[in-house]
């Protein structure tokens, strides 16, 4: 069993429906942040992941466009081989994660929310 922590997002909501995203894994003892790529990062590529109880409840309060959530979570010995190589390397369908910035993705997503936030003002600022 591997320890990990995840970063969840939320891209968009479609249809009332928050559209969630996998974007960055890590072994929960170490500094190093692996980003899954574009195409890997949807809810439907990680299904048995996003079961995981304390993922689960991540999940459950992630639900405007902009939102994260990074969450601990206890790997079973039949998912490790899902996100961890025979090396220990940390992959995601046979393809090796690259390396990423954890404070880059995050003032990402904090620069998204501030830019919704200061379009709603300029609203209010027009409707008053």
């Amino acid at each position: 069993m591997v320890r990990i922590e995840i970063s969840l997002t939320c891209d968009s909501v479609k249809k009332g429906a928050p559209q969630i995203k996998v974007k960055t894994i890590k072994r929960f003892a170490e500094n190093k942040v692996y980003m899954f790529s574009s195409q890997h990062q949807t809810a439907e590529e990680h299904k048995s992941l996003l079961n995981i109880p304390n993922v689960r409840r991540a999940v459950e309060v992630i639900s405007n466009r902009g939102d994260y959530r990074d969450t601990v979570a206890t790997l079973s010995e039949d998912m490790v081989g899902l996100y961890f190589d025979e090396e220990e390397n940390v992959v995601f369908q046979d393809y090796l994660l690259a390396e990423c910035n954890k404070t880059a993705t995050t003032n990402e997503n904090k620069t998204m929310k501030s830019e919704e936030l200061d379009i709603f003002s300029k609203v209010e600022h027009f409707v008053i």
